[in-house]
C-alpha cells in the first residue's frame, strides 16, 4: 500500500509541473494540460485499490465532522468591521 500512495504522489507532483509549464508556455498549455490531465489520471488509478476499503461518504452525503456556524458569515464580518 506505501509503494501505490508514493506511486500516486509522484504522479500528482508530475501533473502539478505540467500545469505550471502550461502557465508559462501558451503555446504548448493545451499539450502539457492534456499530459496534466493523464498524469492525475494514472494518480487515480494508483491509488484506487489503497482506498477501497476506507469509508468514504456516498456521493452527496458530505460529512465533514465540523457543524455549520451559528450565524451567517456577513453578520459575523459586519460585527468585526
Amino acid at each position: 500500500m506505501e509503494r501505490g500512495l508514493k506511486s500516486a504522489e509522484a504522479y500528482r507532483a508530475t501533473a502539478l509541473l505540467c500545469r505550471q509549464q502550461a502557465a508559462c508556455d501558451p503555446d504548448k498549455s493545451w499539450q502539457l494540460l492534456g499530459e496534466a490531465e493523464r498524469w492525475e489520471y494514472l494518480a487515480e488509478e494508483q491509488s484506487a485499490p489503497d482506498l477501497k476499503g476506507c469509508n468514504l461518504p456516498q456521493s452527496g452525503q458530505r460529512n465533514t465532522g465540523i457543524a455549520p456556524p451559528s450565524a451567517p458569515a456577513a453578520m459575523v464580518m459586519t460585527k468585526l468591521v
